[in-house]
């Protein structure tokens, strides 16, 4: 049996308060039809698109829901409005989160919780804190967690919103739920299920708690009282049409019914992994795949253990998920013994020990409770210093009065004069800060100049590192580049060197974009060139391990920890040999006749055109979990293939009248639709699905393509 069967789920909540309505269909349909007619002003679109975005797309299309965001976002900057930006940002965060990318979601957070501070948004400030501290409990860093929530707590029972404090509980409930304490996570469950039978919260707060008390109970071993919960919580999920709850629901399920019947079991994970694929959701996935594996492991299926728990495994390691990757490394070392398989049970049952003490580490423990205690000491501090103030201001309150009567006939008398002074006074400020407000202006002006000119000259330097079109054209006759940066500058860039008879070029994308993103440029650039220059290799996957290296070398010198790295596809050709190894990105190469082997090739119906798809290795050029060394690749070309590398920038890309994401499986469909095009015709034909797919959406990445006809 596992040591703990479910993952809880955290309430995540946008700054904005939703509508009432009659059904959801309903509520959704009159706040598009709202956001839809642009004769309505700004000041009633920009309420219903945010309440759109949270009711019709965060949990059953978070990529509608970004894209929506994102207009939302320009509008609220358009028209200066804070607490829409406010709301933009958090639903960045939310939408990150669900689709598992915690450090993008951190940063909106904490934006998001600067901004409510600076404009005295207190109920955003503590829904920012509140999904921080969510992050850092999905990262199992459980200590911040309760730090977080219980600074949102205190500002939610201050501003009374006893809606905000249910939420709060559910969330400290999932800390002590970490921690095996079961006991203690039923009880703030409980604290929360009382007050939505008192009339607080919504739909969305009951299903969390419902599932939750489920999720609780069924890790308690009491199935019954789970089975009746998660009915309950199912029940609403559909109602509310929420598919990924109702994907949760379906794991929980599966995890309940787990004593009572294996099959009934079964079927429940595997509509939960079907689910789960359908919505993208990869730590739904990931923790559907190590369910089944426990259950294949008490079955005697060792093989298909192994399968499903090395996936669950290798989703948790990229993700951080630390409880998944626990559950995981012990199914696979239970596994592996049982196989007698002795050298692969002690690599797991290492990995399962690591990953469970983090998880239930000591520090950790003593580090949760003594911020529950901080918290109830500030608590009953804060009432004592209340109480206190009351009395004085009781006291004040007499002496004032004892005074007043003799003063009044003064004030009176100062009133006519003293408003004549602050009026001339007042005028006198108004006049000076308006020529302040002036100077100020042209300064703000200047600084921007001088930091655009910055931005651009750092382009000139960028541009300098990357091959020269002519050297490329020397080198490769037949190709074409196309380079989209998203801002002045870009973390995507193509690299190229030469030694013998022997070309090597790549496309890479580093982390993030704009100037964070070119400065790890540099660094990987750098890499790649000593890796050639100074270490004088040839081989891709000995390049690439090489640089990796020299980048984690180069980044372990700052005093913080530098998670910081690249995707890259890396080739070496030589007349018609090719090799190539990949960090992420793959290689694809299209041929007119039949590939040797059939493994991974995409044809289109009606043409003559094959894809091969060489993947690369699941790991970056950076600091990674347990680094492998890289794999090459080799492969035998035909005269007139075609050989491309990119980045992920085009096929991330959001647009099309769904603004729906442009997608791989499109991205292979342009490329075969257009290989009777040379080279640069392709380019531009590339270039013109681009923008045409985008339309008015903005850029959301660097755009790199490398096409090579051999």
């Amino acid at each position: 049996m596992l040591r703990s069967k479910l993952p809880y789920i955290l309430i995540l909540s946008l700054s904005i308060r939703t509508f009432t309505a009659v059904s959801q269909v309903s509520y959704v349909d009159s706040l598009r039809t709202v956001w839809e007619d642009t004769n309505h002003p700004d000041s009633v679109r920009m309420p219903a698109l945010a309440n759109l975005i949270w009711a019709g797309y965060v949990y059953s299309d978070p990529d509608s829901a970004y894209l929506l965001t994102n207009e939302l976002k320009n509008l609220a900057k358009k028209n200066n409005n804070a607490k829409m930006m406010i709301v933009s940002l958090n639903a960045y965060g939310v939408i990150k989160t669900l689709t598992g990318d915690y450090d993008s979601a951190m940063y909106y957070f904490k934006e998001c919780e600067m901004v409510s501070k600076q404009t005295g948004h207190s109920e955003d400030q503590a829904t920012s804190i509140m999904n921080i501290g969510n992050v850092f409990r999905m990262k199992g860093n459980l200590a911040e967690a309760i730090i977080n929530y219980n600074s949102a707590r205190k500002i939610y029972e201050s501003l009374e919103m006893i809606d905000r404090v249910l939420q709060i509980y559910t969330n400290i409930s999932l800390v002590y739920s970490d921690q095996k304490d079961f006991k203690m996570a039923q009880e703030y469950l409980k604290k929360g299920e009382a007050l939505i039978n008192e009339g607080y919260g919504d739909k969305q707060a009951a299903i969390y708690n419902y599932y939750n008390q489920g999720v609780n109970y069924n890790n308690r071993e009491i199935p019954d009282s789970a089975i009746l919960y998660l009915e309950k919580t199912k029940v609403l999920a559909e109602s509310m049409n929420n598919e990924i709850m109702l994907l949760h629901t379906y794991v929980a399920m599966g995890s309940a019914y787990r004593t009572v019947d294996d099959g009934l079991a079964l079927d429940y994970f595997n509509n939960a992994l079907t689910k789960g694929k359908e919505l993208n959701d990869v730590q739904a996935i990931s923790t559907t795949n190590f369910h089944l594996a426990d259950v294949f492991l008490k079955q005697g299926k060792m093989d298909l253990a192994i399968t499903h728990a090395k996936q669950s495994l290798e989703i948790a390691e990229e993700l951080e998920m630390l409880f998944n990757m626990n559950e995981a490394s012990q199914i696979l070392y239970q596994a592996y013994k049982a196989k007698g398989n002795t050298a692969n049970a002690l690599e797991y049952y290492e990995k399962f020990i690591l990953y469970r003490d983090s998880l239930e580490g000591e520090s950790n423990q003593k580090e949760i409770i003594n911020q529950e205690y901080k918290f109830e000491y500030e608590k009953k501090a804060a009432a004592d210093s209340v109480k206190a103030a009351e009395e004085s201001k009781i006291q004040a309150a007499l002496l004032k009065a004892e005074k007043s009567e003799n003063q009044k006939r003064k004030q009176q008398s100062y009133f006519l004069i003293g408003g004549l002074l602050i009026a001339i006074i007042f005028g006198i400020v108004v006049f000076n800060r308006f020529k302040i407000t002036n100077k100020q202006k042209v300064v703000i002006e200047e600084q921007k100049n001088e930091i655009i000119d910055s931005i651009r000259y750092a382009k000139r330097i960028q541009s300098a590192i990357l091959p020269p079109d002519k050297v490329v054209k020397a080198n490769l006759e037949n190709s074409f580049i196309l380079y989209k940066p998203k801002d002045i500058v870009a973390g995507d860039f193509y690299w190229m060197q030469t030694t013998g008879n022997k070309i090597i070029f790549a496309a890479a994308d580093c982390t993030g974009h704009g100037v964070p993103g070119a400065l790890v440029s540099v660094v990987c650039h750098n890499a790649l060139n000593r890796s050639v220059k100074e270490f004088n290799l040839i081989d891709p996957a000995d390049i690439l391990d090489k640089t990796r290296e020299l980048v984690v070398t180069e980044f372990q010198k700052s005093d913080e920890e530098v998670k910081d790295g690249m995707d890259i596809a890396l080739c070496v050709l030589d007349d018609l040999k090719l090799q190539y190894a990949g960090a992420h990105n793959p290689l694809w190469i299209i041929r007119n006749s039949d590939f040797d082997s059939n493994l991974g090739v995409h044809k289109e119906e009606g043409s003559e055109w094959q894809l091969l798809e060489i993947k690369a290795d699941k790991q970056p050029i950076g600091i990674t979990h347990e680094p492998k060394s890289f794999t090459a690749h080799s492969v035998q070309l035909k005269t007139n293939d075609r050989i491309f590398v990119f980045s992920d920038g085009f096929s991330d890309q959001f647009g099309g009248d769904q603004g729906k994401k442009f997608k791989t499986k499109a991205f292979k469909q342009l490329l075969l639709s257009i290989q009777h095009l040379d080279m640069e015709a392709q380019k531009k034909e590339i270039d013109r699905a681009f923008e045409e797919w985008k339309g008015d959406i903005e850029q959301l990445d660097d755009v790199c393509i490398i096409g090579v006809r051999v």
